[in-house]
């Protein structure tokens, strides 16, 4: 709770870059590595992503403080 935001971000990025590394070698072994994996798999959906780090980046100390409450 006392992480200031930009701590948050990163580990947020952080978390959600495992997600984004294992659906790519599945990807991969699934279509073939010859074909453009980052632009089919990672690209389309980067800015929605970044999108939704944000929104939880600037929500997250709003969570655990009614977290708390409840």
């Amino acid at each position: 709770l006392d992480d200031n935001y930009l701590k948050i971000f990163f580990k947020l990025i952080f978390s959600v870059s495992f997600i984004y590394f294992f659906g790519v070698l599945w990807l991969g072994s699934i279509i073939g590595w010859d074909k453009p994996i980052f632009a089919l798999g990672v690209k389309p959906f980067l800015l929605a992503e970044l999108f939704k780090i944000i929104i939880l980046t600037l929500l997250t100390k709003k969570i655990f403080k009614f977290r708390k409450f409840i």
